[in-house]
This record gives C-alpha cells, structure tokens and sequence, in this order.
C-alpha cells in the first residue's frame, strides 16, 4: 500500500513519499553553505531530472519536506 500524506496534492502525493526526495546532509569539506557534520540534515534535495529544450537538471534543493511536483513517482514499499 503506498503511504498518503495531507500536506501534498489532494490525492495523498507528496515529496515525503516520493522516491527521488532525500534529505540533504551537511559536509565538513563544504567552504560556507552546508558546512558542517553529515549527521547534521540542512534540508531536502529532490533527484529527480528533467530536461527543458537543452537544459536538464538532475538535482536541485528543495527546502521543505512537503510539496508536490510533476515528478513524483511513489516510492517503493516493502512488500512490492
């Protein structure tokens, strides 16, 4: 059964059960933004790609854990 969520679109997608939205974790090494320890989360990234006439992108932050977008693919559960 695939997880609903409230606080995405009305049909119970949301990033928090997409399968390309991950938690995005600082680093020592980073110079300024995001620098710090990886247990430390600084927010969400969506791994997602998509391509507009030449451009694609393949990774952008996100800075919420709730949304939708029209790349959400359900992430997989257990028992499928």
């Amino acid at each position: 059964m695939k997880s609903k969520c409230d606080k995405g679109w009305h049909d119970g997608s949301c990033c928090c059960n997409c399968r390309h939205h991950i938690k995005l974790v600082k680093h020592p090494w980073n110079e300024s933004i995001g620098k710090g320890p990886i247990s430390e989360q600084m927010g969400y990234a969506c791994t997602g790609f998509f391509s507009v006439g030449e451009m694609v992108a393949t990774f952008f932050d996100i800075n919420h854990e709730h949304g939708m977008c029209e790349l959400h693919h359900h992430k997989q559960e257990d028992n499928e």
